[in-house]
């Protein structure tokens, strides 16, 4: 038997791993033109319970969170094109759905953690969202429909994304809590704030699913 050629080998391994998608420079592109939009849409703040109002107003600077709160609040165009998507009946619809099931699936697997040094013991999934805040702290709140479902319970009261995980029937507060975890996931990919390595396979499933999801609602903005 021949000895077995380390440089072939180091080549079939570099070029296969060059051949995986990089769902983590797409997702960061789509976060790039998904911040265009915000600056294009909110050019300027006008919420007066926005703190240090005085002070962001006088330098014309506003970050990125300024901004994330507001299309929060707002929504618009990208808000109507994710509850159009949420309860469509059609393919997209039901696709939509499960992609979401499974970015749930995957930051359960993943156990990303909020803020480490504010918060502790606080893990990024459906059942742990920051829909808003007070006083500059965060709330966190369950965006999963938590009672048994049988075939007394009314459809109307959740949105099944999977044959296990559903959903409380409010897509406001659901937009919330996933343009939220888009910002955090981005924050961890750009800032380093996570004490795992992004190319964990947990992480990079999140990654993707984070993609997929978001670049169905920005197809039609």
């Amino acid at each position: 038997m021949s000895e077995p050629n380390n440089f072939a080998f180091e080549n079939f391994s570099f070029w296969k791993e060059k051949s995986q998608i990089d769902y983590q420079s797409l997702f960061l592109f789509l976060w790039l033109a998904l911040n265009v939009w915000m600056k294009n849409h909110f050019p300027k703040i006008e919420n007066e319970e926005i703190e240090e109002i005085e002070e962001i107003e006088k330098t014309k600077k506003y970050s990125d969170r300024n901004r994330l709160d507001m299309l929060k609040s707002s929504g618009g165009d990208l808000y109507g094109a994710f509850s159009r998507l949420i309860i469509a009946t059609n393919v997209d619809g039901e696709r939509f759905r499960s992609e979401l099931g499974e970015l749930h699936d995957a930051l359960a697997g993943a156990r990303i953690q909020y803020n480490k040094d504010k918060w502790i013991n606080k893990t990024i999934d459906f059942n742990c969202c920051i829909i808003d805040w007070n006083n500059g702290e965060p709330l966190f709140e369950s965006i999963l429909f938590l009672e048994e479902i049988d075939d007394e319970t009314p459809s109307i009261n959740y949105i099944e994304l999977n044959d296990h995980l559903s959903v409380e029937n409010d897509p406001e507060r659901i937009f919330k809590a996933y343009i939220e975890i888009v910002y955090q996931i981005r924050n961890i990919l750009i800032h380093g704030d996570s004490d795992k390595n992004i190319k964990d396979i947990t992480h990079i499933r999140v990654v993707r699913q984070l993609y997929i999801t978001l670049s169905m609602v920005m197809e039609d903005i």
